[in-house]
């Protein structure tokens, strides 16, 4: 009877395809750091740079 409601990604990394759920699991496994964040998701090293990611994290 109740409307089932669609949670919809929110995307942190454009140019990566990167969401705000990839960030939170990268952190809950150890990955704290943003450096360790870009070798494990890539975010920040897309055609940006990191310009519009990167203040978001």
């Amino acid at each position: 009877m109740g409307r089932e409601v669609k949670k919809h990604p929110i995307i942190i990394c454009r140019c990566e395809d990167i969401t705000l759920d990839d960030v939170e699991k990268a952190i809950e496994n150890g990955y704290t750091d943003l450096e360790s964040l870009k070798r494990v998701l890539r975010i920040g090293m897309g055609p940006c740079q990191g310009r519009t990611c990167i203040p978001l994290l």
